[in-house]
C-alpha cells in the first residue's frame, strides 16, 4: 500500500478535521521535533527519530527495486528519502546525497546507520513500555 492509498482510506473530510485538530497537531509537532544524529568524519547529520509511514513504504519499494535490478531508480529514491528524513541542510537536498554517493559510495552505509539508530531508539522505547 502506498502513501496515496493510505490517505484515501481516511476520508478527505476526516483528514482535514485531523489536520486542524490542535491535540493531533501537538502530538505530530512533538514527534517531528525529536531527532537523532550521526557523526560522519566530525560532521553531524541530524535526522528524524522516526520514519513516517509514507517513507517506510518507500523504503520497501526501494528494496524491491534493488531486487529487480532497478539500481538507478532505487538510488534516486534513496536520495529523496534521506533528504526527507534529514533535518539540517545541505542534507535536506537529494542532490547532496547523490553527490556524496558519487564521490564515496557510502550512501547505503550511511542510510543503514541512520535506520539502525532509529530502530535502536524505537527498541528502547518498546522495552521501556514492556517493563512498566
Amino acid at each position: 500500500m502506498d502513501e496515496n492509498n493510505s490517505m484515501d482510506e481516511l476520508k478527505q473530510e476526516d483528514y482535514k478535521d485531523f489536520q486542524e485538530n490542535a491535540e493531533l497537531k501537538a502530538i505530530i509537532a512533538g514527534q517531528q521535533a525529536k531527532s537523532c544524529t550521526l557523526d560522519v568524519n566530525g560532521i553531524e547529520i541530524k535526522f528524524k527519530a522516526a520514519i513516517p509511514k509514507g517513507l517506510r513504504d518507500r523504503l520497501i519499494k526501494v528494496a524491491r527495486q534493488y531486487e529487480m535490478g532497478e539500481v538507478e531508480k532505487a538510488d534516486e529514491e534513496i536520495y529523496e528519502i534521506l533528504a526527507q528524513i534529514c533535518i539540517n541542510p545541505p542534507f535536506t537536498n537529494p542532490k547532496s546525497w547523490k553527490y556524496i554517493d558519487l564521490e564515496t559510495g557510502e550512501v547505503p552505509n550511511l542510510m543503514q546507520s541512520m535506520i539502525e539508530k532509529i530502530t535502536k531508539l524505537e527498541g528502547a522505547a518498546k522495552s521501556f513500555r514492556n517493563h512498566r
